[in-house]
């Protein structure tokens, strides 16, 4: 019974703690819709990004393994790689889910549905970082934490900046390709510098990293308004 009750734990525990601030996360910038969309394709478009984690996983394994010498995992090269993969794969959720049905009729549902396949990549994510936490033993509540206000924050960023670039080009097909483009090297960019420095220092500066990924949000929240008035 002992063992069956660790078992129980070891998949309950990760599951509850890995999609709850991913779920916090999704009621809150969901609110943001002034015409809300159909749960059925929220849903469909959160279990997309889901599943390209397992995905996303294979991929930066080969990566690692072939294409970075151990000498080059420490550089900022090496998290641009990463974070390219990762953002590549959360457009990829959310366009083929969501951005070719008929839900997607309005300019403020990019950010929405890009958000929201990056907290479907998010939760799953966490799952797996949970799980190794509870596997090793240590830093397991400051690995959730750090998750909760740092990684799964920096994947709503990304995405959504994607999602606003995406917002801009709604009425202007022919600017698609182009701020499909802008929005991922941001993105790209954004997320490989939170890598890059929570990875990299000590300790001193993950409060400034933390400030400055919060003001992003604060900005990005504010910017909300003006995408829901693009007119076409």
């Amino acid at each position: 019974m002992t063992g069956e009750t660790s078992t129980a734990s070891l998949v309950f525990y990760p599951v509850i703690l890995g999609f709850f601030p991913a779920l916090i996360w999704l009621w809150f910038w969901l609110k943001e819709d002034p015409h809300p969309e159909p749960r059925s394709a929220l849903l469909k478009t959160f279990i997309w990004g889901m599943f390209f984690v397992p995905v996303v996983l294979a991929v930066e394994t080969i990566v690692f393994k072939f294409a970075f010498k151990e000498v080059f995992q420490n550089t900022f090269a090496f998290w641009l790689a990463l974070a390219a993969i990762e953002e590549v794969a959360k457009y990829e959720a959310a366009s083929r889910s969501a951005f070719r049905s008929r839900n997607f009729d309005e300019p403020i549902d990019a950010p929405v549905y890009m958000i929201t396949a990056a907290l479907g990549f998010a939760a799953m994510e966490n799952v797996f970082f949970v799980l190794r936490g509870i596997m090793s033993q240590d830093a397991f509540i400051a690995t959730g934490g750090l998750r909760f206000f740092g990684a799964t924050l920096t994947h709503i960023l990304a995405s959504g900046l994607v999602g606003a670039f995406l917002a801009y080009a709604f009425y202007k097909k022919e600017n698609y390709a182009k701020n499909l483009i802008l929005g991922l090297i941001f993105a790209i960019l954004l997320h490989a510098l939170f890598n890059f420095f929570i990875m990299k220092n000590d300790g001193s500066k993950i409060l400034a990293v933390f400030g400055a990924l919060w003001l992003l949000a604060l900005l990005f929240y504010l910017s909300l308004d003006k995408i829901k008035n693009i007119k076409g």
